[in-house]
C-alpha cells in the first residue's frame, strides 16, 4: 500500500470513530466536540496537509493533478494551519464555540473544495473518481456534524 492510500484511510478511520464517539448515549457536548476536534478535524485536516507539503508529487499523480504546484503546498499549509489551530482549541479547553468555528473552517473548506473536484471530474479527459468522492464524503461529514451543531446552538 502506497503512502497516499495509507493516509486516505487513516482519515477515513480516524474520522469514523471520532463520529462514532462524538454520538455515544450519555456523553456532554465539550465532549462530543472534543471528539471531533481530535479524531475528525486535525486528522482531516492535519493528514491532508501533511500529505500535500511531503509527498505533493505523489498525491498529485494520484489526483491527475499537476506536478509541482506552489498552490498545492499553500493548500496543505492552511490544512496544517486548521489542524495546529484545533489542537489548540482542545488543549487549551477555549470552549464550544471556538471548537464550532474551528469545524465550521473545515467544513465550509471541503465543501468549496468539493466544487472545485466536481468541476474537475466534469471538464478532465481522465476522470478520476478520488474527485467524485470529495462531494459524496463532503456531504456525509456535513450531515453528520449537523446534529451536533443544532444542539450547541440550541442551548445557546
Amino acid at each position: 500500500m502506497n503512502i497516499i492510500k495509507l493516509l486516505e484511510l487513516a482519515r477515513f478511520t480516524l474520522a469514523g470513530i471520532g463520529y462514532y464517539l462524538a454520538y455515544q448515549p450519555g456523553i456532554t457536548l465539550e465532549h462530543s466536540f472534543n471528539y471531533l476536534l481530535l479524531l475528525v478535524v486535525i486528522p482531516l485536516a492535519g493528514l491532508t496537509g501533511l500529505e500535500s507539503v511531503c509527498f505533493s508529487d505523489l498525491t498529485a499523480q494520484s489526483k491527475g493533478r499537476e506536478i509541482g504546484s506552489a498552490y498545492q503546498v499553500q493548500s496543505g499549509i492552511n490544512n496544517l494551519a486548521i489542524a495546529i489551530t484545533a489542537f489548540m482549541v482542545w488543549f487549551w479547553q477555549w470552549g464550544l464555540f471556538a471548537s464550532l468555528t474551528i469545524i465550521m473552517v473545515l467544513l465550509t473548506f471541503f465543501a468549496l473544495s468539493s466544487i472545485n473536484h466536481t468541476v474537475e471530474y466534469v471538464t478532465a479527459r481522465e476522470r478520476k473518481a478520488i474527485h467524485l468522492m470529495r462531494p459524496v464524503l463532503t456531504l456525509m461529514i456535513i450531515a453528520a456534524t449537523i446534529p451536533l451543531i443544532y444542539n450547541l446552538l440550541s442551548i445557546r
